[in-house]
C-alpha cells in the first residue's frame, strides 16, 4: 500500500521543520526503503511511517536541546549578573566607568586569580560558579577588615 496524503503532509512539514534539503531527503527515502527508490512518493505506507516516526524523534531531541540551551544561557547571565554585583561591592568596579572597562577588569581578573585564559562570556557554568565563590570569599575579607578598622578608629 502507497503512503497517504496525510502522511505526505505530516512527512514535509517534519523535513521543514528540520530544514532538511531534497538532497538529504532523497537520501533518506533511501535509506527507508532499503535501497528501492529515492522518491517519497514511492514510498509504501509502512516505510513512510518508520521515516516520520524518525524525523518525529529527531525534532523532539532538537527541540529537547534547545530548551535546554535556552535554560543553560538564562543561568549563565544570572551567574554573570551576580559577578557583577560582587565586583561592585567589593570596589572593583564603579558605576561611573563604561562597560568595556568594567569588563576589562573581570577579564583581568579572571586571568590573575582564577588563572583562565577566557573572559567572562566564555566561562561555563561552574567556571562562572568558582568565580562566584572566590568574589564572596573577597567581599567577606573586606567586611571583616572594614568592620575591624571602624571599631579602632
Amino acid at each position: 500500500m502507497i503512503r497517504t496524503k496525510s502522511q505526505n503532509k505530516r512527512l514535509y512539514a517534519l523535513l521543514s521543520q528540520l530544514n532538511i534539503n531534497d538532497e538529504n531527503k532523497k537520501e533518506l527515502v533511501y535509506q527507508f526503503t532499503n535501497g528501492r527508490t529515492e522518491r517519497s512518493s514511492e514510498m509504501e505506507y509502512r516505510e513512510c511511517n518508520n521515516l516520520i516516526m524518525s524525523l518525529q524523534e529527531q525534532l523532539i531531541t532538537l527541540k529537547n536541546k534547545q530548551a535546554n540551551e535556552r535554560q543553560y544561557s538564562g543561568i549563565e547571565q544570572g551567574l554573570r549578573r551576580e559577578i557583577f554585583k560582587l565586583m561592585y561591592d567589593i570596589g572593583f568596579i564603579h558605576n561611573r566607568e563604561d562597560n568595556k572597562r568594567k569588563l576589562l577588569v573581570i577579564n583581568a581578573w579572571i586571568k590573575k586569580k582564577i588563572k583562565l585564559e577566557k573572559q567572562l562570556n566564555e566561562l561555563s557554568v561552574d567556571e562562572l560558579n568558582k568565580m562566584i565563590k572566590q568574589l564572596r570569599t573577597v567581599r567577606r575579607i573586606y567586611n571583616e577588615k572594614a568592620q575591624f578598622q571602624a571599631k579602632y578608629n
